[in-house]
């Protein structure tokens, strides 16, 4: 057995450079290479963050070794688990793909359907991406176990000792174990996203490309008067800038300038963004009911019953029951915590319908951007109650497109609706952050 398994190692070595652009006819190596896949317990859908990067019939001439796979999402998932940021994928009867990390000249006009993908993931909202850039990161914090830059954002929000994190070549996720402030950081090929979050962060300044200096500059007491004297004098989400040195505080209109890392790195400098509404970090339970909405690990969503008698309880939930709500409240993001998928509504589908059949009727969580319209919400106060010994508003909670309302049944029933609003369409939105 082990004279076999050494034959079949040496013949699928030496397939990886025959036929690459499918010109020549398939030998038996090529037959028995086809047979084997490469399985990957890395999760598949990483498409959003992969794109095209050349047409079609197209191979990186650097000559990464092909291999069969069952499919594009297996070789992409591979290109995942070897750290390579670049991967080709044959679609034609053979599915072979190649991965590797350096793609500097294009070979085209190949016979079989190569395309070539790049990872580029999108920086999650709230954060700045300092490319190439490899700063402090001791492996004791780890709020998220992972490659997806969203779910990792989401994990560092709910943290406040969470500073940011880093990741390189599509790899797992390390965070910066305090707030970010600019040191221990050498250039190399790791990618840094630090948390820009709300209010002002030491080691920042606003950076002007020009080096110019608005005539905002005023004397205050101290840094909550400078962010009040910004709110009220600039415009939302330019930069506001503080000195803790001196109590200068100065303000930009531009919207171009915002918070950076202080290459300097001046002790004194503060920056942070103006009007930023920070990101809470939420539990929804019905007024009515008693149900928390929850996304399980198969993005199905469900209202399981929970009787609090503490805010201590509701902090003490699991993640697949909170949410980061995104936004002011006329136009608000809710984004599962647990899997970083967005809370959406639209038309219910098929012939109009009465209030039964719009249960999970087009509702649901899904990746971002894929029900465009649909994903803002509209949170309208319709009461205040009696929650934990405090008064507590309870909220509608309406889809700003579709209008559809979310509520829960107490048989358990949960969907979105228009018309009528009832007690079971309100909810209590609970603050968990410690």
């Amino acid at each position: 057995m082990l004279y076999l398994a050494r034959v079949v190692a040496t013949c699928v070595v030496a397939a990886a450079g025959i036929c690459e652009d499918g010109s020549c006819k398939e030998t038996p190596i090529d037959l028995l290479q086809s047979r084997l896949s490469v399985h990957s317990k890395v999760r598949s859908n990483l498409g959003q963050d992969w794109k095209a990067h050349a047409p079609a019939h197209t191979i990186c001439s650097e000559g990464f070794g092909k291999f069969a796979v069952a499919d594009q999402s297996e070789c992409q998932n591979q290109a995942h688990a070897n750290g390579h940021v670049y991967y080709e994928y044959s679609s034609d009867e053979n599915r072979f793909c190649r991965t590797g990390n350096v793609c500097e000249v294009l070979d085209s006009g190949r016979v079989w359907p190569w395309v070539i993908y790049k990872y580029e993931p999108a920086t999650p909202s709230g954060y700045t991406k300092f490319p190439g850039t490899n700063c402090h990161s001791d492996g004791t914090l780890k709020p998220y176990d992972g490659y997806d830059l969203g779910a990792g954002a989401a994990a560092c929000d709910a943290d406040p000792k969470c500073g940011g994190f880093q990741q390189i070549t599509g790899g797992k996720l390390q965070f910066f174990p305090s707030v970010y402030d600019g040191t221990n950081c050498v250039q190399n090929n790791w990618d840094a996203y630090v948390h820009t979050g709300c209010g002002f962060q030491l080691g920042y300044k606003c950076v002007d490309d020009n080096d110019d200096k608005p005539g905002s500059l005023e004397n205050v007491t101290d840094e909550a008067e400078c962010f009040q004297r910004c709110a009220s004098n600039g415009v939302v989400g330019a930069c506001c800038q503080f000195n803790v040195h001196n109590l200068k505080c100065r303000h930009w209109d531009d919207l171009t300038v915002t918070p950076t890392v202080d290459v300097a790195n001046n002790p004194n400098k503060k920056a942070a963004r103006i009007g930023c509404v920070p990101k809470d970090t939420v539990v929804f339970w019905n007024y009515h009911s008693k149900r928390v909405l929850q996304v399980d690990s198969a993005g199905v969503v469900s209202v399981p019953v929970h009787n609090f008698s503490s805010l201590d309880e509701v902090r003490n939930l699991a993640d697949s029951m909170k949410w980061v709500k995104e936004g002011a409240d006329a136009a608000s993001t809710i984004r599962h915590r647990g899997s970083s998928k967005v809370f959406f509504a639209g038309p219910p589908a098929g012939p109009p319908c009465n209030h039964n059949c719009e249960f999970g009727n087009n509702f649901g969580v899904d990746d971002e951007g894929t029900n465009d319209g649909f994903e803002q919400w509209e949170f309208t106060e319709v009461s205040t109650e009696t929650l934990f010994g405090e008064a507590t508003p309870r909220f509608k909670i309406q889809n700003t497109n579709s209008r559809r309302k979310i509520f829960a049944q107490n048989s358990g029933g949960v969907g979105a609706n228009s018309g009528t609003v009832f007690d079971d369409q309100t909810w209590f939105v609970i603050d968990v952050r410690a």
